[in-house]
Order: C-alpha cells, then structure tokens, then sequence
C-alpha cells in the first residue's frame, strides 16, 4: 500500500518525473537503512551533507530530479528511488530540528549559570 501511494503522489506531481542521474537498488537501499536506524544527518552547507555514522557526503541540491546522490569520498552519478527521496528530504528535516531543539537546550543550560 504503501508503494502504491508514494507512486501516485509521484505520478501527480511533475517535479518528480525528471531524473538527472539513473536509479541504483545498492543506493537506494543505503539511504533507506539510514532513514530505518535514524542516522544523524549533518548538513555541511546549501549544497551538501554528511551521513556522520559513515562519513559519506551527499548532494542536496537539485531537488529532487538530482538530489541524494554520493558526493564524497567518490562522486556517482546514481539516484535513489523517488519515494525514498521523499523520505530522505523528511528525514533531513527531522534531524534540522532535531539539532535546532538541542542547540535550544544548550543555550538555555548555560544562561542559567
């Protein structure tokens, strides 16, 4: 079912027709493990970011037709599937906020001393 709802947000939203790069399962499946064990997603600047458990760094820009692809140590030209596209984008936002709420609780232990 749920295949079945991401590939029809995916047929109604032409952003997501266009892919840069071609689909690669080993990739795809790479970031899905990230989003399932939570991994923290550091974001390094507007154009990339760094899966800190496995030191890899991915491309954000271009989203999503060129978006999530691996950046460094070697760069390829592989996209994940579009769904987990959707997911990645999600779960970079959940670990934005994330670090916005613990920088939140520093800021509030150090005023109080």
């Amino acid at each position: 079912m749920e295949t079945l709802k991401c590939f029809l947000k995916n047929l109604f939203n032409p952003i997501y027709w266009y892919r840069s790069y071609p689909y690669n399962q080993e990739w795809d499946d790479y970031l899905k493990t990230v989003i399932e064990k939570d991994m923290h997603v550091e974001i390094i600047d507007e154009y990339t970011a760094k899966i800190i458990d496995d030191d890899i760094i991915i491309w954000l820009a271009n989203y999503p037709y060129a978006s999530f692809h691996p950046y460094a140590p070697n760069n390829m030209n592989i996209l994940p599937s579009r769904c987990t596209t959707r997911k990645f984008a999600n779960h970079l936002v959940k670990c934005l906020r994330k670090r916005k709420k613990e920088k939140h609780v520093i800021k509030h232990k150090t005023d109080k001393k």
